[in-house]
């Protein structure tokens, strides 16, 4: 099986092994993703 390097699941197995943008990229769709989530439960 292989794992998309651009998929949540690539960036936490690059995580793993110390890549430091990985956790730049991951950090960016998960606050990306909570932003979205927010604004529609405060009707923002």
């Amino acid at each position: 099986m292989t794992v998309d390097s651009q998929s949540v699941t690539g960036w936490i197995d690059q995580l793993a092994e110390g890549n430091k943008a990985a956790a730049e990229q991951l950090w960016r769709h998960v606050s990306l993703r909570l932003e979205e989530f927010a604004r529609t439960k405060l009707d923002v």
